[in-house]
């Protein structure tokens, strides 16, 4: 696909009068540049990370009465 993408885009850089040719070539090479700073960016922040799933969060210990969305009070646990 990238040595077809090439192809065309010498072969329309060829097709282009002169004074267009170097604006073209330069837009190509901008393109180019930002699409390997891009790639680079993405495959750091691919290694940065990590491999594995965190550990899970620790569940609280509450206790809920039924029908309620609370928890119960210091009292209410005690009995």
């Amino acid at each position: 696909m990238i040595i077809n993408a090439a192809a065309e885009a010498v072969a329309k850089l060829q097709s282009l009068p002169i004074g267009h040719k170097e604006t073209f070539a330069s837009g190509f090479i901008d393109l180019t540049t930002k699409l390997h700073s891009r790639t680079d960016e993405f495959m750091a922040s691919r290694t940065a990370m990590l491999a594995e799933m965190p550990d899970p969060l620790p569940q609280p210990n509450v206790l809920f009465k039924p029908n309620r969305k609370r928890g119960y009070i210091d009292t209410e646990a005690a009995e």
